[in-house]
């Protein structure tokens, strides 16, 4: 019966605690996973898409003309077509495959008169394309970069010789093996 009359002598205390602690709880959970997506958030980025990619099918003339990444995003750019087809209507996505995961992601259609004039063709006009891909929605490891053309039914898949590593807060994207096995 001692208890009683502590509570009652210690009532706003008790109170007081129950509300911060409430107060950081509310904080831990509900604000800071929401602002730290917000304040991570990467202008127009990529998300990961569901779609079923071919089989490889080497038939597609490409370069990534950079691939920037650091611990926030990726930001490659480059260009891309099946060869014997036009750009127009194409959807180029960036495929990152390791040995756990694949993840593919829509890029976004950038003109590329050079291209054009450099192959001759003027239906290559609309094979740049370009990405921001925020790191964080990608699981730690190694992967194999490729490029994934879907146009009028037609599918090509073809892996580069471009490799992601990502590890922790660390991200690395390279043209040489990063494995020397």
């Amino acid at each position: 019966m001692k208890a009683m009359p502590w509570l009652r002598s210690h009532k706003k205390k008790i109170v007081v605690h129950c509300l911060i602690i409430s107060s950081f709880l509310l904080y831990a959970f509900f604000v800071e996973g929401f602002l730290s997506h917000k304040l991570s958030a990467v202008e127009n980025e990529a998300s990961p898409c569901r779609i079923e990619l071919p089989s490889g099918t080497d038939n597609i003339t490409y370069n990534l003309d950079q691939f920037p990444a650091d611990k926030y995003t990726m930001e490659p750019e480059g260009w891309a077509f099946i060869e014997g087809e036009g750009s127009e209507d194409s959807a180029i996505y960036l495929v990152l495959r390791s040995e756990r995961e694949t993840y593919v992601f829509e890029t976004e259609s950038r003109p590329r008169e050079d291209v054009a004039r450099a192959f001759g063709d003027k239906d290559l006009g609309w094979s740049g394309f370009a990405a921001s891909i925020p790191t964080r929605q990608i699981e730690d490891g190694k992967y194999t970069v490729g490029i994934c053309i879907k146009k009028n039914g037609i599918e090509a898949l073809e892996y580069t010789d471009h490799y992601l590593i990502k590890c922790a807060e660390t991200v690395g994207a390279t043209s040489v093996a990063p494995y020397p096995w």
